[in-house]
């Protein structure tokens, strides 16, 4: 999981120019897509309902979205610190997780 940790910060720093891959909501008042994806993602992680916000995430990415991007490295770097317990019991390997990030990298032009 340390992999797909250092992957996130890497494109954060590199791609996105941030410091790391958390994801900031700046104005509460009005969400953009980007946070309401966020969002979503967030309550589907706290019920453990990983595959889904994968799916979601997967089926939200477009390559002009740069801010969709960021959701998707804080997403997947909160997926990389899951415990084998809350992965297993969501039914995903550390190979979902790595395919979902190549997947979504791969539409922004990013090759890992």
């Amino acid at each position: 999981m340390r992999q797909i940790k250092d992957l996130t910060k890497m494109i954060a720093i590199g791609v996105l120019h941030k410091a790391g891959p958390e994801y900031e909501i700046v104005d509460e008042q009005n969400l953009s897509e980007s946070d309401k994806l966020h969002l979503q993602l967030m309550k589907l992680l706290e019920s453990n309902r990983v595959k889904d916000a994968m799916q979601l995430l997967q089926d939200s990415i477009t390559n002009t979205d740069l801010d969709h991007l960021k959701v998707a490295m804080d997403f997947y770097d909160r997926l990389s610190a899951l415990s084998d317990e809350k992965r297993l019991a969501a039914g995903i390997s550390i190979s979902d997780i790595q395919a979902g990030l190549d997947a979504v990298t791969s539409c922004y032009g990013i090759y890992l």
